[in-house]
């Protein structure tokens, strides 16, 4: 369906509110005897390829983790439960409803999972933007800025264990140019700034495109209690304007307003850009 006739029925439509409680357990490999990782990885999976694509970029740092895979997908289970990650201690996949893209998952996440145990916890989900012929390469490129190479992996894990940083995402995906990035969902990122200390900032708009991130589970704790009211639009392949759209804005808000800096995730350490128009060139950006 044409994506402006999908965010146009968006509007009408009541959808979903996040639902109560812990989500339904697929399958879970035993703990092994090692100690519990200093990092978790959340991921959200509606493609298998990808999905293993980027849990095996994951294991690739050499260092371990725990892994939390949400999906609706039986051959997303299917495909995970064949190619366990050799460096996870444990891997836990749920089944979830399918709307809210990643974004209500991984609320489902922060309500079902025990974080606080965790240093850093990565956040990623299997973007293809279909119908675009960005998607692959915006991906990979944010992966490319997530995730250290081996060489780098030990001084990215000290870099986690630091403190004050909240939200540590891609460089090249910071977006603050309020004159090109809202779309359609100013409006509904007020409504959900009013519902936590939101003091504002240097930017007017403040975002990592592409909701991949690593964060520090007190930096975003109160996030589902923001949501928790918030109706959910059927999936209908919009690029605009739904509630998963706003929330993306709001993310380093609420870090913030829980005293905590976002910073840059890459390696070796690149700052972020401090002009607006900085970070705003690549392709297919909402």
């Amino acid at each position: 369906m044409h994506a402006r006739i999908a965010q146009f029925l968006s509007a009408f439509e009541s959808g979903n509110t996040l639902p109560n409680g812990p989500m339904t357990v697929r399958w879970s490999t035993p703990a092994t005897k090692a100690p519990p990782p200093r990092i978790a990885v959340i991921l959200h999976a509606h493609y298998p390829d990808v999905a293993l694509e980027l849990i095996n970029a994951v294991n690739d740092m050499g260092l371990a983790f725990d892994l939390f895979v949400t999906t609706s997908r039986d051959d997303v289970s299917d495909a995970i439960h064949t190619n366990v990650p050799s460096n996870a201690r444990v891997t836990t996949v749920f089944e979830v409803e399918n709307f809210g893209r990643d974004v209500m998952p991984f609320f489902r996440c922060l309500d079902t999972i025990d974080l606080d145990h965790y240093a850093a916890v990565l956040k990623l989900h299997t973007k293809k933007t279909v119908g675009q012929t960005y998607g692959d390469a915006w991906r990979d490129e944010i992966i490319g800025q997530l995730i250290p190479a081996v060489s780098h992996a030990k001084s990215f894990l000290a870099r986690l264990d630091t403190t004050g940083w909240g939200i540590l995402g891609p460089s090249g995906f910071l977006l603050t140019d309020s004159s090109r990035f809202w779309g359609a969902n100013r409006a509904r990122t007020t409504k959900l700034r009013r519902k936590f200390a939101y003091a504002g900032g240097a930017h007017d708009l403040e975002f990592f495109a592409g909701t991949m991130f690593w964060f520090k589970p007190a930096a975003l704790q109160n996030l589902p209690d923001i949501v928790r009211d918030e109706s959910w639009e059927k999936e209908r392949g919009q690029l605009d304007g739904t509630l998963a759209h706003a929330i993306e804005r709001i993310l380093v808000d609420v870090a913030r307003a829980n005293r905590y800096t976002i910073g840059s995730s890459d390696e070796p350490y690149r700052e972020l850009p401090d002009a607006a128009t900085a970070a705003n060139a690549y392709p297919g950006a909402r």
